[in-house]
């Protein structure tokens, strides 16, 4: 969990973004210096922001053509310890679709010569009614953080 947050006020905070898009704050988003990528509920993007465009290498509205089952594939998501594809099952937004709260901290891409490490946050968003409407991921990249700590 990010400094400075907790679980309670995390999905409220989500909410709020979620609700700045559809209301078309399009350039909102765009000055978080973290990765944010809205998911329908079929797991199809609908928006990301300018750092998650360049984090996941999703550029050049390359994004509108990336299903959730190649998303690990197309942005070439590893699993940090083993350097293996990471399993679409076990990415957060996967489980977010499915109605759970996830965080990892082990999503490796390769960026350049040399890989970066994500952490990954991801909450599912429900419509008034209650019903999953899609999910919101979060990427940041904690590579210098686990090298301190190292």
């Amino acid at each position: 969990m990010a400094m400075g947050t907790s679980p309670q006020s995390t999905p409220t905070t989500i909410r709020v973004l979620a609700d700045a898009i559809t209301a078309g704050k399009d350039g909102f988003l765009d000055t978080f210096p973290i990765g944010i990528v809205m998911h329908n509920a079929a797991g199809a993007i609908d928006y990301l922001n300018g750092s998650a465009k360049a984090l996941l290498k999703l550029e050049d509205g390359r994004h509108q053509h990336v299903e959730i089952a190649n998303l690990v594939s197309d942005c070439g998501f590893c699993q940090l310890n083993t350097q293996q594809p990471y399993s679409t099952q076990q990415l957060p937004v996967m489980q977010a679709l499915q109605g759970k709260i996830a965080v990892v901290n082990d999503l490796t891409i390769m960026s350049g010569e040399h890989p970066l490490v994500l952490q990954s946050q991801a909450y599912p968003l429900h419509g008034k009614d209650g019903g999953l409407i899609g999910a919101v991921a979060v990427y940041q990249d904690i590579t210098a953080q686990l090298r301190c700590a190292a």
